[in-house]
Order: structure tokens, then sequence, then C-alpha cells
């Protein structure tokens, strides 16, 4: 009884090591890192925005899927809508207009496959 008692046990733990195994191989990637940072006040337009996510994105080519799009107050868009991916990151060439609120709008294809969207806001001070 012992011996089928361990036997259950020791499957349990077996299934169960697989579905943590199984369940973190399939969580979406995530925002680590921006430029701008969400709520920050920039003064000096940078080289790029950027969004960096906690692992590689899936690049099935040319980009497809993914977007990185900054918004004004006013809901004019600026930057030439070219998004890079690179490893766990995308960006594009940084642009905007006059001072004021803007938002940065991204997009990007999680490692598992599925789309993972989101947005903040920064400020414009130069």
């Amino acid at each position: 009884m012992n011996r089928v008692l361990a036997a259950g046990i020791a499957a349990l733990l077996a299934l169960g090591s697989v579905l943590v195994v199984s369940t973190s191989a399939q969580a979406h990637n995530y925002l680590v890192q921006s430029t701008p940072k969400a709520g920050e006040t920039l003064t000096t337009l940078p080289e790029k925005f950027s969004v960096i996510t906690n692992d590689i994105l899936l690049n099935i080519g040319k980009g497809a899927g993914f977007a990185l799009q900054v918004k004004d107050s006013n809901g004019l868009y600026y930057g030439d809508g070219c998004v890079t991916v690179d490893g766990p990151g995308i960006s594009t060439p940084a642009a905007l207009g006059a001072p004021g609120k803007y938002e940065v709008i991204w997009q990007v294809i999680s490692t598992d496959g599925h789309p993972v969207s989101d947005e903040f806001s920064f400020t414009w001070s130069p």
C-alpha cells in the first residue's frame, strides 16, 4: 500500500513539474524597458523610440504584426511607421511635433505566437 501511495505521489509531482514548465514556456512577453519611459518628460529627442520585452520576439518576417506608433494629444501620428525588430525589442526612428503630451502605442508577437500590446504616455518639453 505504501509503495502504491509513494508511486502515486511521485507521478503527481512529475505531472506538476511538467505543467509548470509548459505554462512558463508559453507565457506572453512583457515590457521590461522603453525609450521613453512611461510618464517621463523628454527634453531632448532620442535617436529612436523603443520597447524591449523579457524574451525574444517571434518575427515571422518583415516585421509583420509589429507596431510602434507615437501620437500627440491632437491625434496626429509621428514617425515613418517603419519598425525594426531586434531580438526582444522593437524600435522606430524618433520624431515629434510641438511640446506636449504624447502616447506610445505598441504591439509585438510574443515568443508563444500571441500578440501583446499596450500603450503609455510621456511629455515632450524641449
